[in-house]
């Protein structure tokens, strides 16, 4: 009984400590901005995740965005001054997304 408790306890314990991801799928594309355009890019759309930038005569990103966002996407950098020189998606890639578990 003593030692059936013992575990329970310390499954219960990292459970408790564990986080738990899923994965869902994001379009991951390339864009070529200036660099005000990066800075109202950053500063004003949020749904847009930066994984690298390179930093030349102007500014190459290459981020993710929802896949169901992708579609708006360049309204959406047009609407928030965001020049778009170039915009090309690179495909569809999973992304681990941490679930909260805190409720």
């Amino acid at each position: 009984g003593g030692l059936v408790r013992a575990y329970s306890q310390s499954v219960s314990e990292c459970l408790k400590n564990a986080e738990f991801y899923d994965t869902k799928y994001q379009s991951k594309f390339m864009l070529i901005t200036s660099y005000p355009g990066y800075n109202s890019l950053i500063n004003n759309v949020s749904y847009v995740n930066i994984v690298e930038n390179t930093f030349t005569d102007n500014v190459n990103v290459i981020a993710t965005c929802d896949i169901n966002k992708y579609d708006n996407l360049f309204n959406d950098l047009y609407s928030c001054k965001v020049d778009v020189i170039s915009l090309n998606k690179i495909g569809d890639v999973p992304i681990e997304v941490l679930i909260d578990t805190s409720s």
